[in-house]
């Protein structure tokens, strides 16, 4: 009987310690989440010089690298 005990506390060892190592993961993947949604927010405020999506691209528009 003590031995089976033994086994149990080993394992609930074994588990909370991976429970706190998973914890560690999801709480820098947050962090990492965080600052990407931050860096796509700085993207977006960005203006660019390229047509918005909706506008249709014109071949006359387009000035030949030469020119």
């Amino acid at each position: 009987m003590d031995e089976r005990i033994q086994d149990i506390e080993v394992k609930l060892a074994y588990l909370e310690k991976r429970m706190l190592d998973l914890d560690s993961v999801v709480c820098e993947l947050g962090d990492v989440v965080m600052a990407l949604r931050d860096e796509l927010r700085e993207l977006r405020d960005v203006p660019s010089d390229e047509p918005q999506q909706g506008t249709a691209r014109r071949l006359e528009d387009d000035v030949p690298p030469h020119y």
